[in-house]
């Protein structure tokens, strides 16, 4: 899902997902995504947007559900998780 945020987008620095990385999983403020990424504090807030947007989720709802994310992340790439339904674990 988070994948298909930005396919093959032609956006300046950063990614949305970089930014969903930095803001949701890491829980960093604006102000420090934007300084970690070199970019404005208004750029941030449009790739937030277009998570809430694609998501149709806020940004800050998203960050409750994080530590839920990266668990899945990590069952997915384990070697045994090579039998799993990648869709239906979503």
């Amino acid at each position: 899902m988070l994948q298909k945020l930005e396919p093959e987008s032609r956006r300046k620095a950063p990614s949305v997902i970089k930014v969903f990385r930095m803001y949701c999983m890491e829980e960093l403020s604006v102000r420090d995504v934007s300084s970690r990424c070199h970019c404005s504090n208004s750029t941030v807030m449009e790739r937030l947007n277009v998570i809430e947007s694609q998501t149709g989720i806020p940004p800050k709802d998203l960050r409750r559900l994080s530590p839920h994310i990266e668990k899945l992340e990590d069952e997915l790439a384990d070697s045994r998780a090579k039998c799993v339904n990648r869709n239906e674990a979503i």
